[in-house]
């Protein structure tokens, strides 16, 4: 299935042919290691990492029940109830480590965005963009080289700023990890909304993800065709607006999305979908700029599994953290990533072309962020 996959990214092959030849560049960046998927936290560039906010990649029972067995002082009599326990125990520990994690995330992101003079990420965002803005137009004026990258950010603080609101679900989760110990892994697989995304087990989040690529190729069959080549927020409808929103990891609360849907408050719902617009169009420019200079981009594969997700290139039945554990999983995955990122840019200034992310695409084109490969990976 994963072959099969692959081969249906070929579309970009048929449709733009100049941007197939700047994925296959990255695709060789890549295969010679300038682009790394590590799994090793002694490898990862902090600047661009941030594991301690993101899901479990594997689950641990392998490992614990596998130690155990080889464990010669635990007696075979004992060693079925000690890898449950084992495992209890494991998991305990690394509730404990995310609800410290996502408290820590909090705290760090409320001084970047003092930084920026800014209370929440929808101030924060614009000044951001403001900033590529002025490089994208001096890189065309030749006034800067493709190798320089003077930005006043890191990703970690980027994607941390992104994922700080998670905090709020921290009173309830520590609630029921006092309540039900060790079970909390199992009422977190069957409700995996209620543990904040570092506390997620690679179970409850395939459930999460599974459920939201389903409602977002729907959504997006209904708004997106060949002919529309400017898709700009206000040309949708509230009710799209809110399921591409509600599909997506924007840091807003459900009851406060709903309510601006309820009661048509269209003009907060198009600056919450512009702000996310943004926010991965700065993710995705950071690290595209950041391999194309030639230097060692190193990626942790939790940080790999949400880019996928984040822009919705898998197909419903996929469990991407299961795909992350093999090379040809990896490799997948990547070049999803890599032929997405050359629809996007192919032809703007960062990638050999002339123009500039806006000249090619226009304000906030959503066109650009819901290509036509999120309806047709792995058909």
């Amino acid at each position: 299935m994963q072959i099969a996959a692959r081969n249906n990214l070929l579309w970009i092959a048929t449709r733009h042919s100049s941007n197939t030849v700047q994925a296959n560049r990255l695709f060789e960046l890549y295969k010679n290691g300038k682009l790394q998927v590590v799994t090793s936290h002694t490898k990862i560039q902090d600047d661009f990492n941030s594991t301690r906010s993101l899901p479990m990649v594997e689950f641990p029972k392998n490992r614990i029940f596998t130690e155990v067995e080889n464990d010669t002082k635990v007696g075979n009599w004992r060693k079925p109830i000690t890898k449950y326990y084992r495992l209890g125990i494991s998991l305990l520990k690394f509730y404990r480590d995310g609800i410290q994690n996502t408290y820590a995330v909090y705290r760090d992101s409320r001084r970047f965005l003092k930084g920026f003079g800014s209370q929440n990420y929808k101030d924060a965002i614009p000044s951001m963009l403001r900033i590529i803005e002025s490089q994208e137009l001096q890189l065309k004026r030749n006034v800067l080289t493709n190798n320089t990258n003077d930005l006043a950010f890191k990703r970690a603080d980027l994607v941390e700023m992104m994922r700080r609101n998670e905090i709020y679900k921290l009173p309830n989760f520590f609630i029921i990890c006092l309540v039900f110990e060790e079970l909390t892994a199992v009422l977190c697989y069957f409700f995996p909304q209620v543990a904040p995304r570092n506390c997620m087990t690679p179970g409850g989040y395939f459930k999460i993800s599974n459920k939201k690529i389903e409602q977002f190729k729907k959504l997006t069959r209904e708004v997106i065709t060949d002919s529309e080549q400017y898709l700009p927020p206000y040309a949708l409808s509230n009710s799209q607006i809110y399921g591409i929103i509600k599909n997506s990891e924007m840091p807003i609360s459900r009851g406060k999305l709903y309510l601006r849907n309820m009661f048509n408050i269209k003009d907060k719902l198009i600056q919450d979908l512009t702000i996310w617009y943004q926010y991965i169009y700065i993710d995705d420019w950071y690290l595209v700029t950041t391999l194309l200079k030639g230097k060692e981009l190193r990626l942790d594969r939790s940080e790999l599994v949400n880019c996928i997700y984040e822009r919705k290139l898998y197909q419903k039945g996929e469990n991407l953290n299961e795909m992350m554990l093999s090379k040809e999983g990896t490799d997948t995955l990547v070049r999803r990533l890599i032929d997405y990122w050359s629809y996007r840019f192919g032809n703007t200034i960062i990638i050999d072309g002339k123009l500039t992310f806006n000249e090619k695409w226009g304000i906030t084109n959503l066109k650009s962020m819901l290509p036509e490969n999120t309806l047709t990976i792995g058909r």
